[in-house]
């Protein structure tokens, strides 16, 4: 098993949260707004939209967190090994 250093948890907590900030930045402003106006340009909807849209909305929010999470975890492991 290999050891783990004193700083590896807390580098690892903040890019946990570092990712969750960025992942429902991205999820909600960004692709939340391309999405809505897409929904808006094909189907007329504002942001009313039915239950499937904001389904679809909700679902690519929590893949693009639960993405974000992983890669900012593996980018700041991945330097810590280097040290």
């Amino acid at each position: 098993m290999a050891a783990v250093s004193n700083t590896a948890l807390p580098k690892k907590i903040l890019s946990a949260i570092f990712g969750i900030a960025l992942g429902l930045f991205v999820g909600i402003f960004v692709i939340g707004a391309v999405i809505r106006i897409l929904f808006y340009l094909i189907f007329g909807w504002g942001d009313s939209a039915p239950f499937w849209g904001l389904l679809v909305e909700s679902i690519i929010i929590i893949v693009s967190t639960i993405l974000s999470v992983y890669y900012s975890i593996k980018w700041t492991m991945g330097s810590t090994q280097n040290e």
